[in-house]
């Protein structure tokens, strides 16, 4: 149980609830508004995978440097999401589609 609940709560961390995308960077706050800002030039480029809740699926873009990820999009936490997809598009490398699983999604973070 204590487990489980760890799990949950360092998973709403990793959440993205605000992006500021520009040219050269990006600047994403979590649910504790930490901020980190990523030059766009030190990313390899975006991946993307479903995740499945009670409500339906939902797509999630993973920005990723060196085979890690680095920020966590998901269309379920941002209303704008398809708007912020659309202009990751026009500045990385789409790295493909990753099919979900938790352990795998697990290894990926920094």
């Amino acid at each position: 149980m204590l487990i489980t609940c760890f799990w949950l709560f360092v998973g709403t961390l990793r959440r993205v609830i605000s992006l500021d995308l520009s040219n050269r960077e990006i600047v994403v706050k979590n649910i504790l508004q930490s901020e980190k800002k990523i030059r766009l030039e030190d990313l390899d480029g975006f991946e993307t995978t479903i995740e499945t809740s009670k409500s339906g699926n939902y797509e999630v873009l993973f920005l990723v440097k060196n085979n890690k990820t680095l920020v966590h999009i998901s269309e379920f936490h941002l209303s704008n999401y398809k708007e912020i997809k659309s202009e990751i598009e026009t500045k990385l490398k789409n790295l493909g589609f990753v099919p979900f699983s938790f352990f795998s999604d697990w290894k990926r973070y920094k």
